[in-house]
């Protein structure tokens, strides 16, 4: 029973982070991307307040984007989803 809970679970995760991807967002405002979902992680490229980025993945509190600046983890209170 636990195994079968452990997977429904796990598929709701997925499917969550699916809803993500393929999706286009707004930065909210100017800040940097990171090569990896941590604050401290190297910067990979700079958004300006308004840059259009495709949303690409999600994890936990980051989203990985790509932008005509580059590509990165950014996070996800700095990106509105959907078209602006």
């Amino acid at each position: 029973m636990n195994l079968i809970k452990l997977i429904a679970v796990s598929l709701m995760l997925l499917i969550a982070q699916v809803a993500w991807a393929g999706e286009s967002g707004t930065a909210l405002k100017a800040d940097a991307l990171r090569a990896e979902p941590f604050a401290d992680a190297k910067e990979t490229a700079k958004l300006a307040t308004g840059d259009k980025v495709e949303i690409l993945k999600k994890n936990g509190g980051w989203l990985q984007v790509k932008s005509a600046k580059g590509s990165g983890w950014i996070r996800m209170l700095n990106i509105r989803k959907g078209e602006a």
